[in-house]
């Protein structure tokens, strides 16, 4: 997880001469030295809470040293994830820093069965799925719970018996509850998890027909892009799309008419999102047929 010393850097950068004589060397002002100072220290205070976030997981997990809050823990989680987004290539070290081993006694010390569940080749059959289905009640309207749905989605999708269990045991039903929580990220794990059955055509009719997917994304609006930022926006859209253009038969024309001309109206004036105007006017085309 190291860095490189970017002070040292900055040092050098600065003393070097141009090579070129009739070139002029124009010294850096105080002001960028000092911000270029304070950026590079910020690289640096970044790396601590990543190697203080690590220490405290593998701790807690391990029974090493002292026992951490339930906050701190959760905390520490939180900065190593958005480490590894931010980051991806350090991913394929997480088994030397022991930070594997760590996440692996942290699910077993939640659920025990999880971790058998997921190393049995009847994994996919159901008893992974159950067991993530059932930590439910544990995470309802806490941080965690978009983790959970991140987890289910990671054990389900891409595997047929996976996805097909996860429909029988009214997963899909689940998803939909989570659109109308009011976790931002709740919601927006949810309809990316829904969007990807849908999109796939995943569903029969009558499985399209019990989510009543305009609700759905009635539960996610407002958009409020400003709040709830860019990628939120987009996958409310994906998700509207998806149900009008691969689920018709199931679509009332007028209802989804009227949810088009409110999606389009909350992205008019956001220029990011020119790709999902286009989207919504390929709706607009299909409900006008």
């Amino acid at each position: 997880m190291s860095l490189p010393d970017w002070k040292g850097l900055l040092k050098w950068t600065l003393n070097q001469v141009p090579e070129a004589p009739t070139e002029v060397k124009k010294p850096m002002s105080k002001e960028d030295i000092e911000f270029l100072q304070k950026a590079m220290e910020s690289v640096h205070e970044h790396e601590k809470e990543v190697k203080d976030a690590a220490k405290v997981i593998i701790e807690e997990a391990l029974n090493k040293g002292e026992t951490h809050s339930v906050e701190e823990v959760l905390e520490a989680f939180e900065t190593m994830e958005l480490f590894y987004e931010e980051h991806p290539g350090n991913a394929s070290s997480v088994h030397k820093t022991g930070m594997l081993d760590a996440l692996v006694a942290h699910v077993k010390q939640a659920k025990k069965e999880t971790v058998s569940a997921a190393l049995s080749e009847a994994a996919a059959k159901g008893p992974l799925m159950i067991h993530l289905l059932e930590m439910r009640p544990m995470v309802h309207n806490t941080p965690v719970e978009p983790k959970l749905i991140t987890t289910i989605a990671a054990a389900t999708r891409h595997c047929v018996e996976a996805e097909k269990r996860f429909v029988q045991l009214g997963g899909l039903l689940y998803l939909v509850q989570c659109t109308s929580k009011v976790n931002p990220k709740t919601k927006e794990k949810a309809a990316l998890l829904i969007y990807h059955f849908v999109n796939l055509e995943k569903l029969n009719r009558h499985d399209a027909q019990r989510i009543q997917m305009l609700n759905t994304v009635r539960n996610l609006m407002p958009l409020d892009v400003a709040e709830k930022g860019i990628q939120y926006a987009e996958v409310c859209i994906n998700l509207f799309a998806s149900a009008v253009l691969k689920y018709p038969q199931v679509i009332n024309k007028s209802d989804a008419k009227k949810v088009a001309d409110q999606l389009s109206q909350a992205i008019e004036n956001v220029e990011q999102l020119e790709s999902a105007k286009e989207t919504l006017k390929e709706v607009h085309e299909a409900l006008n047929k």
